[in-house]
């Protein structure tokens, strides 16, 4: 998909960019394009900086939301691609969920759809099973023999009840939300 700019919307577009923080800060959302507020399916809280947007998105279970990451700046008429791993942790901890599981989803052929470069993370209330730590890299080994023994739980055995938050403490607790943005406004 391409995006149709003037030369003048393109310099304002740099001018903004370079009014912004380096790190993400929240959009108020009187500040948000009239288009995007009230509408079904539209953010509940948006990020922005010097080289990023990031717009969180309510998302099915498992997931406790959606995460999606672009950068600011144009290249030819496409959004800047080249989003890095580092990048996008950053951002995701910057937007409040440092201590977050987080997965990126990359469908099967059939089903790709990329009509922007944009990145997106599901956030989960847990660690998925298949997810590495730094105990589990190191000892993955013993730990399984340790499993398969019959032995106790050991530190591969996460909590994942249905109120946990990604956070710490039940679902919705010390969210972006606390901020000041009333998410429950575009609830469906």
């Amino acid at each position: 998909m391409s995006i149709i700019t003037t030369r003048a919307q393109r310099r304002q577009l740099e001018r903004e960019n370079a009014r912004r923080p380096l790190r993400l800060e929240i959009v108020p959302r009187d500040q948000w394009p009239v288009d995007l507020t009230g509408r079904r399916g539209a953010p509940t809280t948006v990020w922005r900086s010097r080289d990023f947007l990031v717009q969180q998105f309510e998302a099915p279970a498992p997931a406790v939301c959606r995460l999606s990451i672009l950068r600011t700046s144009l290249q030819g008429d496409r959004w800047t691609d080249g989003i890095t791993w580092d990048d996008l942790q950053r951002l995701k901890g910057e937007a409040g969920y440092a201590d977050a599981w987080a997965v990126e989803l990359f469908p099967a052929d059939l089903d790709v759809v990329n009509v922007a470069n944009i990145r997106h993370l599901w956030l989960l209330p847990c660690a998925p099973e298949f997810a590495w730590t730094r105990l589990h890299t190191r000892e993955r080994t013993s730990q399984q023999v340790l499993k398969a023994e019959g032995r106790g739980p050991d530190a591969t055995d996460r909590d994942c009840s249905a109120n946990a938050s990604p956070v710490g403490g039940p679902m919705g607790a010390e969210q972006p939300a606390a901020a000041g943005l009333d998410q429950g406004a575009n609830a469906a």
